[in-house]
């Protein structure tokens, strides 16, 4: 099960079930991958990111298991980082 935190502009995102691997994606609006990274054998994987360097916007998160795939859409703005939970999808 993958899971994602949020406290201020940092996002925490851990895999307590210790998938084969773990890919997470960050996209802007138009689709650019602003940031990626693959772990392979993530037995509890945990990473930390700040988030208060990134523009004013509408963006794309993916989170990638052996077994799911989480799509997270993101808003930020000067005040607020928000994940819109409702239109999240899991493939």
């Amino acid at each position: 099960e993958i899971s994602l935190g949020l406290v201020g502009s940092e996002m925490c995102i851990r895999d307590s079930m210790s998938s084969s691997f773990v890919e997470v994606i960050f996209e802007d609006e138009n689709g650019n991958i602003i940031f990626t990274e693959y772990a392979i054998h993530t037995a509890n994987f945990e990473r930390k990111y700040n988030l208060s360097e990134l523009a004013n916007g509408s963006y794309i998160l993916k989170l990638k298991t052996d077994t799911t795939t989480k799509i997270l859409p993101i808003t930020i703005t000067k005040d607020n980082l928000k994940i819109d939970w409702e239109d999240s999808d899991t493939m």
